[in-house]
């Protein structure tokens, strides 16, 4: 299935954990139904809204989320704000995220003629290491100010979500998914147990974000040229052990064929390296097992966000790959990007990227995780109850 994602490349990623977004068909048909998304993550909320026919999710049980639902965004009624859900928040900035919350489910309503059984809201799972356990009380404050509940995501959760969003049912079982989130690694693969699928998650609470603090506070006196050879000592020294762990518990998670990462630094990652890829707007990006050496190499060569864009790209691509370049930027600082970077590399010396068929990039994952979520709220799967 082959999407165009001109849109997406001219909005660029909205947050660190979020890829980009695709094309909205505009042509409802008549059964369409407005449904609302209010997705709160760590980069701030996001409301969106899609228009769907639930007869048509029935004929296609077996495709991906996105092949279902991705098209059926209304791109141009997302929005992005931020919140008070910051890093320590008492009871009293939960209580102000919960405000204004609030307030998109009224513009829902008053604006798309909503009801709330049309409203789903979800939580990220990063939310948990980079707020702290006030978050807890979210969902229960949310349900008695609105009526509306909310799931507040596990990271395992958050995985599933994403992989099924991502891969088509008759793939899963071929697909090791890796997500570097801003404040989480996650990801896992479908096997089986006997005749049951069964999905297993890989989780360590370390993104790109809350890395590159860690490295400032173990190195206090760290520079932007040597960020990334910090970061790579402290990925061996904090987050390699806990990688090695659950790969013990998971071997099947080295022998699927394809790798899919997903991420703002993958994103980041094939912009740069790729941006002649990301220009013919494909769903699909080969990284190489090597990419995000690379990218710390750049940083070191005092280049981060690339030492220029190729002589094949038309004006227009060249373009709009430099204006996704200035979202990029906006997103990730040099020692953010060389965090992303250590991750990305330790990763793929750990799951072995260089043994594997195909290391991909999808480039519609963008909020895969909530739109899965809604997806499994209007289908009604018990696996997936708000709160």
């Amino acid at each position: 299935m082959s999407i165009t994602r001109r849109a997406l490349m001219r909005a660029g990623a909205m947050t660190a954990g979020l890829a980009m977004f695709p094309r909205p068909v505009l042509a409802a048909a008549a059964h369409d139904r407005p449904y609302g998304l209010i997705t709160l993550a760590v980069s701030g909320v996001t409301t969106a809204v899609y228009r769907i026919d639930k007869r048509q999710l029935r004929d296609n049980a077996t495709a991906s989320g996105y092949e279902r639902l991705g098209l059926r965004r209304v791109d141009s009624s997302t929005t992005l704000v931020a919140s008070s859900l910051q890093p320590g928040a008492d009871e009293t900035m939960i209580a102000s995220a919960v405000e204004l919350v609030a307030r998109n489910i009224a513009s829902l309503k008053s604006d798309h003629d909503m009801r709330d059984k049309q409203i789903a809201i979800v939580g990220s799972s990063g939310l948990r290491s980079y707020v702290g356990p006030a978050v807890e009380r979210l969902p229960a404050m949310l349900r008695e100010r609105t009526g509306i509940g909310m799931r507040l995501l596990t990271s395992r959760e958050e995985a599933q979500l994403e992989t099924d969003w991502i891969v088509p049912s008759d793939d899963r079982e071929a697909v090791l998914h890796v997500e570097i989130g801003g404040a989480d690694i996650k990801g896992g693969y479908y096997g089986r147990e006997g005749r049951r699928r069964v999905y297993h998650d890989l989780a360590v609470p370390f993104g790109t974000r809350n890395f590159a603090g860690a490295v400032k506070f173990r190195y206090p006196s760290v520079r932007t040229d040597d960020f990334g050879a910090r970061a790579a000592d402290h990925y061996r020294e904090v987050i390699a052990p806990t990688i090695d762990r659950r790969l013990a518990a998971l071997p099947e998670a080295l022998t699927r064929p394809k790798v899919y990462v997903s991420g703002g630094i993958a994103w980041a990652t094939a912009v740069i390296l790729h941006a002649q890829d990301m220009a013919l707007e494909k769903d699909w990006t080969r990284l190489s097992p090597d990419d995000f050496t690379t990218i710390r190499r750049l940083i070191e060569a005092g280049t981060p966000y690339g030492a220029g864009l190729p002589d094949s790209l038309t004006t227009a691509q060249r373009a709009s790959i430099r204006k996704t370049l200035g979202f990029i930027r906006n997103i990730f600082n040099p020692h953010q990007l060389a965090a992303g970077a250590a991750i990305g590399a330790g990763l793929a010396e750990q799951l072995r990227f260089a043994g594997r068929e195909a290391i991909l990039f999808p480039g519609f994952a963008n909020g895969a995780s909530s739109s899965q979520y809604l997806l499994y709220q209007i289908t009604n799967n018990p696996e997936f109850r708000p709160s």
